[in-house]
């Protein structure tokens, strides 16, 4: 994910179930020099269908979220 103001010290959470781990954020930039993070994530065979909210917080607890950001397919 990339956007102003995104870093490796956020928490992210996926909504839903609890069925989608998240793992460590690592800080990564575009070509355009736009900050991101990326982070792996980890799914079960019965993690439920359909589009997530991806939830980040930085640590003024500033809390962006992007609906659909995350869509469980089959």
């Amino acid at each position: 994910m990339f956007g102003p103001g995104l870093s490796s010290s956020m928490k992210v959470s996926i909504t839903g179930p609890g069925d989608i781990t998240v793992g460590t954020l690592t800080a990564v930039t575009a070509q355009d020099g736009t900050p991101g993070v990326q982070f792996p994530i980890t799914l079960t065979n019965s993690s439920a269908l359909g589009a997530r909210t991806v939830v980040m917080q930085d640590a003024k607890n500033d809390v962006t979220t992007f609906s659909g950001g995350l869509e469980v397919v089959p």
